[in-house]
């Protein structure tokens, strides 16, 4: 199962579907790839969606860490947002950095995507890989999030196994992967909002 997640990975990463041209396209792609297949895979071996994750969880936990994550994150995505790499590589929506309403669309789309791509690393993988190796799974669960950002900005590259484990420890904890979700959401929605804001 583990092994199918990879492919699924690395076929969402290596898609040859271009996000700005065709982003109803990547979105919708993604979501099959990351969300429908993996929930179906789970259906197919006989497991509820609860035992991959997909369940509200510790709704005090979820409540807790998204309060605090999103604190903690506000000032690093001000500055991220202000640097040049940050600044040639995001939103990848061009459209997006044009008028409000293509970034809601943009900022809609996004959560959509992240919805399936969070439900991948923190659901599926970390919740299949810890019935056999136990909290190994959230190491495990991160390195091929790290790796699924090379391309991306460096210092979100760098960030990004930290980042993993740090989310694979809030799944764990709130037995979800729904907090994670709505914190990746936020903070993607803010640092896209503040690239254009800062906009040289």
């Amino acid at each position: 199962m583990f092994v199918c997640a990879l492919i699924l990975v690395t076929a969402s990463v290596t898609s040859p579907i271009d996000r700005d041209s065709q982003f109803g396209v990547y979105v919708a792609f993604n979501v099959l790839l990351c969300l429908v297949l993996p929930l179906a895979l789970a259906k197919a071996c006989g497991w509820s969606w609860s035992d991959v994750g997909f369940q509200m969880g510790n709704g005090r936990c979820a409540l807790a860490w998204i309060a605090i994550a999103t604190i903690f994150m506000f000032p690093p995505l001000i500055a991220c947002a202000r640097m040049e790499q940050f600044q040639a590589y995001y939103p990848f929506y061009t459209p997006a950095k044009e008028s409000f309403s293509a970034f809601i669309e943009f900022a809609l789309g996004m959560t959509i995507y992240l919805f399936g791509w969070e439900f991948l690393f923190r659901g599926f993988m970390l919740f299949v890989v810890r019935r056999r190796l136990g909290a190994w799974a959230i190491l495990i669960q991160a390195i091929p999030f790290w790796l699924a950002h090379v391309g991306k900005p460096q210092v979100e590259f760098i960030s990004a196994l930290p980042g993993g484990v740090m989310a694979g420890v809030i799944a764990w904890q709130c037995n979800s992967f729904i907090p994670v979700f709505v914190i990746h959401a936020i903070m993607n929605v803010l640092l896209n909002a503040f690239v254009i804001a800062f906009a040289r």
